[in-house]
């Protein structure tokens, strides 16, 4: 009767009956397992590893409760145990080996080992696996692999197995994103908001694409409503600070980059774009002060911070400082163009004028804009001339 009462989702009642089963025959390891697999079906673990430990103890090849046995050890978060046991089912070549492959190029992906992951996900799959997790599994990979097309494959068949599941659209508009087709990213992100219209990260990717298509308002909007869901959620304070910024809206950007910087334990991105925002507002002991915060904490940031910090010493005649920080940016970040170009002006200015045209050369290397080598060769035939 428990078997009865677990093909019916009745996992609680399938519970009692087989305590039961177990009370009159202690041997039974059918009941055994049909109880642990009970308990997996609530979410109870430990009881359910206790209960498939018994029948794999008794049974050590019995290939199910290995199979159920590495769920359970995936839910917690151990996968090395679960692969153990998925591995072990594929050798007994049992009735679930296909679904064994798939979890294992499941878990292989939760440990980021592509090759291996994606191995297995396509085992399952010729051997007829046409599971919905295959399916989303495989294209997840396919978008880490830069191969959208079969991505979109993928995404495709998990839709048409599981139409109602929000994170399918989701991700099939990340892949529209990364073609750049906005308008229909749009489309599978309204969906997947409509299936669950609690998901902040949702507002926050469609802000987004709103941003890419310079429509701001809307972008403001749905950072808005994502701030309502998570209102400690860094990203969306940052995103709508680019917003404001992008708008001219410099108060209200400020605010909300400083608004990251209170809240967030990494906020290089947000100490950047308010020094920046300082900058265009012509606040320059500000801007320094986020530039110089950056470059003391030797962040991700500090090439471009010290090429900005650079850029406010050449405007304050500050010549040494600048070509110090210049130093440094290319030290940090050798390909970047507008740094050659800056120290040359710094050149320039210092009379080092065989350092400056050198600085020209690596620029007009390295630029690709048409106008600005125009305008690098001009100078840099004026300074060969004299």
């Amino acid at each position: 009767r428990g078997e009865v009462f677990s093909a019916k989702e009745d996992f609680a009642s399938a519970i009692d009956d087989f305590t039961k089963a177990i009370e009159l025959d202690a041997k039974n390891i059918n009941a055994y397992s049909g109880r642990g697999i009970a308990y997996l079906k609530l979410g109870e673990m430990e009881k359910a590893l206790a209960d498939l430990n018994h029948v794999i103890k008794v049974a050590p090849n019995q290939a199910n409760a290995h199979f159920n046995r590495g769920v359970a050890y995936e839910s917690m978060g151990k996968y090395e145990e679960a692969l153990a046991d998925y591995q072990q089912v594929v050798k007994t070549a049992g009735n679930v080996s296909g679904a064994a492959h798939m979890r294992l190029g499941l878990v292989y992906s939760r440990l980021d080992r592509i090759t291996e992951a994606q191995e297995e996900l396509d085992k399952a799959a010729s051997m007829g696996v046409d599971d919905v997790l295959l399916h989303h599994e495989r294209g997840v990979i396919y978008m880490k692999l830069n191969q959208p097309d079969q991505a979109l494959a993928e995404f495709n068949k998990a839709i048409a197995l599981s139409p109602q599941n929000p994170n399918f659209y989701y991700n099939r508009g990340s892949i529209y994103v990364s073609m750049k087709n906005y308008d229909q990213a749009l489309i599978e992100y309204n969906r997947a908001i409509e299936l669950d219209p609690t998901n902040a990260q949702y507002y926050i990717t469609r802000g987004i694409v709103y941003y890419a298509k310079e429509d701001l308002a809307q972008a403001v909007e749905n950072y808005n409503k994502a701030i309502e869901l998570q209102p400690d959620n860094p990203s969306c304070y940052q995103n709508r600070g680019n917003a404001y910024a992008e708008s001219e809206q410099f108060d209200l950007a400020i605010s909300d980059y400083t608004k990251v910087i209170e809240i967030s334990d990494n906020a290089d991105e947000a100490y950047y774009n308010r020094g920046i925002v300082y900058y265009r507002l012509d606040r320059l002991d500000e801007a320094l002060a986020d530039f110089s915060a950056l470059i003391n904490q030797k962040s991700s940031k500090a090439a471009p911070a010290f090429n900005m910090r650079a850029t406010i010493f050449i405007a304050q005649k500050k010549y040494p400082e600048a070509l110090t920080d210049l130093n440094a940016a290319l030290e940090l970040e050798p390909q970047t163009a507008n740094a050659y170009y800056k120290r040359a002006l710094v050149y320039v200015a210092m009379e080092q004028h065989e350092n400056a045209a050198a600085d020209l050369k690596s620029y007009m290397k390295l630029e690709t804009d048409a106008e600005a080598l125009e305008q690098a060769a001009k100078l840099l035939q004026s300074l060969e001339g004299e």
